[in-house]
């Protein structure tokens, strides 16, 4: 991919426009972490790209996402800064036709180093210096955190994934206009977030958001969090209301964590809920019961193993799907509890023993 994105830098040079890889691929090649995320900054405007390149898609804001030897690639025209809306997104794009003017409206300094045709690394703004020194700096104005929160969150989650220092201009900036935190979209926030705590060093990040008291405009808790290696654990333990937006198996799987978290866990709830939320919900309360083996011991899985389907209790009992469903989880219970033989004969004999038969 990277040299397939080189070949784009000298197509766009070719055509007499200036154009580098710019942002997170350089900065982790410089420290040498892996990255396949390539985004390209040039001169030439979205006109000038489509005489360039057949399959190109604009994208918004001056970006544009062009389809190159069967990859996509980010690319954006050098922009100026300008003013922006509801503390997030650029009121009107101003194109700009160099590269030190494109630099200086972005966010921190780590993620100005650029690489040109040829490979080699482009430093006008002293990135290297910042990599090497593990500091994350702001460019330009404390103003330009009021102007995209999202900035906040970056700056924890660079300095989570790097383990770097944020600096004290930067920090400052963060203190003074963290409650425009409370415009950025809970979307934002939840994307953000779950890089922060899915990382390795996580810690540091849960740290940082508390030492900058971020969790009130953030509508997150982490007084008492354990960070869990199940995602949706963590999010059981610190949403304090339903602004989050979660797909429909987040929120079962969240509201399962938060219904047993609390409460002493059975047999009958690993057979219900699964190995994955006991395991997660065991984290939460530090405890080293070994689940997987539990679950392996089970009697049964699943209600499809059980030795009688519901047609063939519906002929003994002929009762309501309410009854049903009662004498279903009468019988899973017995047979996980091992009282009762996971024998159609034995399940019968049960059934009209203990239900009113037609």
């Amino acid at each position: 991919m990277y040299k397939t994105a080189l070949e784009i830098l000298k197509k766009l040079n070719e055509n007499n426009f200036e154009a580098y890889i710019i942002g997170g691929y350089p900065r982790n090649q410089y420290l040498n972490i892996e990255n396949t995320d390539i985004d390209i900054c040039t001169s030439a405007k979205y006109k000038d790209l489509k005489k360039i390149f057949k399959d190109i898609k604009d994208n918004k804001y001056g970006s544009y996402k062009i389809q190159f030897k069967n990859q996509q690639y980010e690319i954006t025209t050098f922009r100026k800064e300008s003013t922006y809306l509801k503390n997030r997104f650029p009121k009107k794009i101003k194109y700009t036709k160099k590269l030190k003017n494109d630099l200086k409206r972005r966010d921190f300094v780590i993620n100005t180093l650029c690489i040109d045709a040829n490979g080699n690394y482009v430093d006008l703004k002293n990135a290297k210096s910042d990599l090497d020194n593990k500091i994350i700096r702001l460019i330009g104005p404390k103003t330009k955190i009021k102007q995209d929160s999202l900035r906040i969150l970056r700056a924890i989650r660079f300095a989570t994934i790097l383990n770097f220092k944020i600096d004290k201009k930067l920090e400052d900036a963060i203190n003074k206009y963290k409650i425009y935190l409370e415009n950025l979209s809970t979307d934002r926030k939840k994307q953000e977030l779950k890089k922060i705590f899915e990382h390795k060093n996580r810690e540091y990040g849960v740290e940082l958001i508390k030492k900058y008291n971020l969790e009130q405009y953030l509508k997150i808790n982490l007084n008492k969090l354990v960070l869990t290696k199940n995602i949706n654990g963590i999010w059981a333990q610190i949403l304090i209301d339903d602004s989050y937006n979660f797909t429909k198996e987040e929120y079962k799987e969240i509201n399962k964590i938060i219904k047993l978290k609390d409460k002493k866990f059975d047999l009958y709830d690993l057979y219900k809920y699964g190995p994955k939320i006991l395991e997660t919900v065991n984290e939460i309360k530090h405890e080293d019961t070994n689940i997987k083996e539990l679950y392996k011991k089970l009697k049964i899985k699943d209600r499809d193993e059980i030795d009688i389907n519901f047609f063939e209790i519906c002929e003994i009992t002929n009762a309501t799907n309410k009854v049903l469903t009662k004498i279903y989880e009468d019988i899973e219970k017995q047979i996980i509890y091992d009282k009762l033989q996971n024998k159609k004969s034995e399940i019968k004999k049960y059934i009209i023993k203990n239900y009113k038969v037609s």
